[in-house]
């Protein structure tokens, strides 16, 4: 039996409730780092341009920012894609599939996405220690920040995964829209 929002139990209610703040968080936190990564890349660049402008000298710093804050920028921009299910996705096998065949699909690939996501997130965790050593040479920050968004980027994409899976478990809608109405209900 497809279960609808009205036939839950109250813990099942829970669940999608804590699945909906566990995405709203995430999302908030993608945003945030979005805006103060393009922000800061911006702002640096441009007191760049000023003080070469004014004085013919260099601060130097500002040439190091986008190596530290572009990686934030992408990363956190792939998981509010995901986030929002505006992700690129190929929807030919889901055309020809009743909606049931359709949960078991997009429930299967949403797991192995997770999966996924998780392995690299633990290799993140190496590509970390062997670059921990390397600094910038202006501002002396480990090159490790940079790749702590690929860590960050792929523990949030993992949870998303499963956060979906949730969802289209305890909905009867097209699995592919589940995303969509969670941010119709936000």
């Amino acid at each position: 039996m497809i279960r609808t929002q009205g036939n839950l139990s109250n813990m099942e209610k829970g669940i999608l409730k804590n699945t909906l703040y566990i995405d709203k968080c995430i999302t908030a936190v993608s945003i945030i780092a979005v805006i103060l990564s393009i922000i800061a890349i911006f702002a640096s660049l441009l007191l760049e341009v000023f003080v070469r402008y004014f004085t013919s000298e260099s601060l130097g710093w500002p040439h190091e920012m986008p190596n530290l804050l572009f990686p934030w920028f992408v990363m956190m921009g792939i998981v509010l894609a995901a986030q929002k299910g505006m992700h690129v996705s190929v929807n030919i096998i889901p055309s020809f599939l009743n909606v049931s065949m359709n949960k078991v699909l997009f429930i299967s690939i949403n797991l192995l996405a997770a999966g996924i996501f998780m392995y690299l997130t633990w290799l993140s965790f190496e590509v970390i220690e062997i670059v921990g050593e390397e600094t910038f040479p202006v501002t002396n920050i480990s090159s490790s920040w940079a790749y702590l968004s690929m860590t960050v980027g792929f523990l949030s994409l993992a949870i998303t995964a499963l956060t979906t899976v949730i969802r289209v478990f305890y909905t009867d809608s097209e699995p592919s829209s589940v995303r969509q109405m969670a941010e119709d209900k936000s």
